[in-house]
């Protein structure tokens, strides 16, 4: 299992190495005035990113939800944090004030009666 974590780890890193030289190449062709060439680069530097974090992302199954943050990560959409106790969490896993579950349950406001 070590092995497959490390391979994941050195996939990341070699995805955010691709990211890093693509966005060089995205400023080198902005500067000379190469607009579509460094949109290009633009956006296969964050293609790199979104599979680099992907990658990253693969040995934390044991995060509360970790199969669908795995699979938000691998199709670029990203996690927000509660407001109640800084985990992060997939948004729809949040209620509307921006808490998870159990920070909602555990706030949740009782019936006098």
């Amino acid at each position: 299992m070590s092995k497959q974590i490390a391979e994941h780890h050195k996939k990341a890193a070699e995805h955010h190495e691709s990211a890093a030289h693509h966005n060089k190449q995205a400023v080198m062709h902005h500067e000379a005035g190469s607009y579509e060439k460094a949109a290009y680069h633009a956006r296969l530097a964050h293609e790199h990113y979104v599979r680099a974090t992907y990658y990253a992302s693969k040995d934390t199954s044991s995060w509360r939800g970790a199969a669908g943050q795995v699979k938000s990560m691998k199709h670029g959409r990203g996690l927000t944090p509660c407001r109640s106790c800084d985990k992060n969490f997939l948004k729809t896993q949040l209620t509307s004030r921006g808490q998870c579950l159990s920070c909602a349950q555990a706030n949740k406001p009782h019936k006098r009666g």
